[in-house]
């Protein structure tokens, strides 16, 4: 079995409204980032089955930038979304209603070998604690 990293956390949102910002681009422009001080100066999908999408992250300085890019294998709205990044790592995002308008995330991934498992963990926490603070205002 492929080792999988989990993290889990409940949001002040509608499921729909969870599961539209993994996908729209600028949902993803104002979250989808490992720490507060990069951005993602741009975000593409194609939010269908075997569609694509690039999102760009870039550093404070301007001196380092990279898009994460790959392929949706599963979208069923406002359950589920699964992706592959064009590195052949999975990534399986699961929506749960978890009462009172609120719905709980469960996001795992392939961690990749080149950066510490920790740090990796860290930045994709990030990403649900920025999604968080975005959907919540």
């Amino acid at each position: 079995m492929t080792h999988m990293i989990t993290f889990e956390g409940e949001i002040a949102a509608s499921r729909e409204h969870v599961y539209d910002a993994f996908l729209a681009p600028e949902g993803l422009r104002q979250w989808h980032r490992a720490s507060d001080d990069w951005s993602t100066p741009h975000a593409e999908t194609d939010p269908q089955v075997g569609g694509r999408f690039n999102i760009g992250y870039a550093d404070p300085t301007g001196e380092h930038s990279f898009d994460f890019t790959g392929a949706y294998t599963e979208l069923d709205r406002p359950n589920h979304i699964a992706y592959t990044i064009d590195d052949g790592r999975k990534v399986d995002v699961v929506f749960t209603d978890a009462g009172d308008g609120r719905t709980h995330v469960r996001w795992s991934f392939e961690p990749e070998s080149e950066n510490p498992e920790d740090m990796q963990k860290m930045g994709w926490a990030n990403q649900l604690t920025s999604l968080k603070r975005y959907l919540e205002g």
